[in-house]
Parts: C-alpha cells; structure tokens; sequence
C-alpha cells in the first residue's frame, strides 16, 4: 500500500484490542509495515488477517510488556524482517491494581 509511512517499520504494543487494533489498521493503511505485539495471538492472527486482506503487511511477535527480553524479540524480529525499526506506538497496558507502596515497590525492583 502506498501512503506517508510507506516502507516505515512500525511496532504497535496492545494492537489486538480497540485502539490498538485501530493504530494497526491505519498505520497499514498509509503503508507501514507493522509488527503487533501482544500476548494474545489469536486475535492478532485476525487483525492480521484483515489487515493483509486490504493490502497491509503485518506480523505478529508475542510481547509481554513487563519483561525485557521480550522487548529485545521484538526489536530484533522487526530489523530482521523489515530491515529496520522508525516507530512505537505503546499502547499495551499492564493492569496491577495495587496501592502506592506496592507499585513504588515493583518500579524499584529493576
């Protein structure tokens, strides 16, 4: 698909559900090539799917926000099978209902 982002490499976190869905579709719609990272593969495969059905090019890489090494997959998935990386559209969320002492916690453990 031509477009503005035309050969940009683009990952989007959290892009199975809602917004995301909507940041994959357009971003493949002007022409980036998109790599959704998500934990959910089934629904990726589905926006997958009608994302390559309107010409987009759209890959999928399981993507646990929280965890560095999952990041590091991402990344290097995206370079190595588009030959770059320009944008990221962090969209994916970590849900931890806590209080302020328990997150304050978690942040200072890395």
């Amino acid at each position: 698909m031509a477009g503005p982002l035309e050969s940009k490499v683009a990952i989007i976190t959290g892009g199975t559900s809602r917004i995301g869905v909507a940041y994959v579709q357009v971003f493949a719609a002007q022409g980036a090539k998109v790599v959704i990272g998500d934990l959910q593969q089934d629904k990726a495969l589905g926006v997958i799917d009608d994302t390559k059905k309107k010409g987009g090019d759209t890959i999928f890489v399981r993507l646990n926000v929280s965890t560095e090494d999952d990041w590091r997959t991402i990344a290097n998935t995206a370079v190595k099978t588009y030959g770059s990386l320009i944008t990221l559209v962090n969209n994916g969320v970590i849900y931890n209902p806590g209080d302020v002492e328990e997150e304050t916690t978690l942040c200072h453990r890395h």
